[in-house]
């Protein structure tokens, strides 16, 4: 073998496993561009392989976000300036609706009218579904701290006023009740002394 895989099916079924199709864009002067599909990218595109190159290229170019056509197209543009590039774009899949695509390619030029650009097509909505899950908690995670901190910081701060406050106001209370306490005995005693008294020496 000379260490390299000889069994074109095995290298099939694994990127028919791991979603990643392969294509060829064919982009001829005065022509509709053309796309080539294997079967997994046929699979990921929606299609049957009775859609024509022109039909495939359309189908897939129609269905790139419309947010996203300028980092398609800036992506293309780099793969013919620096020969390799690649993008993460959202897709609308006929289907299973809206998905994300990594997409990653060379180019060549085969003639002074074609240029010929070769790459995969690879669905990758499980694992940017999963990052923002992740970035989603780290966020709520990061709230929930600063909440937990301002409440431990309100905390401490009625802590403090109530043990720099409190006794303050307990002894002035406490003032105040001993000073009304202290009348009411010498009222009472002086209402009990009235009624020692004879009746003609009161006053």
């Amino acid at each position: 073998m000379g260490g390299k895989i000889q069994d074109i099916s095995t290298m099939q079924d694994v990127l028919h496993e791991s979603m990643t199709g392969l294509w060829i864009i064919e982009i001829e002067e005065g022509c509709n561009s053309r796309m080539f599909a294997d079967e997994t990218m046929l699979d990921l595109l929606g299609l049957t392989e009775e859609a024509s190159p022109e039909e495939c290229y359309e189908h897939w170019y129609r269905n790139i976000d419309k947010e996203y056509y300028p980092v398609v197209n800036s992506c293309v543009d780099n793969m013919i300036r620096q020969g390799r590039a690649e993008v993460q774009y959202p897709w609308q899949h006929p289907v299973f609706g809206r998905i994300y695509i990594r997409c990653g390619g060379v180019a060549e030029r085969i003639s002074e009218k074609i240029l010929r650009l070769r790459g995969y097509h690879q669905n990758v909505t499980d694992t940017i579904v999963m990052r923002r899950e992740k970035e989603k908690l780290e966020e709520l995670n990061e709230e929930i701290v600063g909440s937990l901190h301002n409440l431990f910081l309100r905390c401490i701060g009625l802590i403090w006023r109530v043990i720099l406050y409190v006794p303050f106001g307990f002894r002035r209370t406490w003032r105040k009740y001993r000073r009304r306490n202290f009348l009411t005995i010498c009222s009472g005693m002086i209402l009990q002394g009235r009624h020692c008294i004879p009746a003609g020496m009161r006053i």
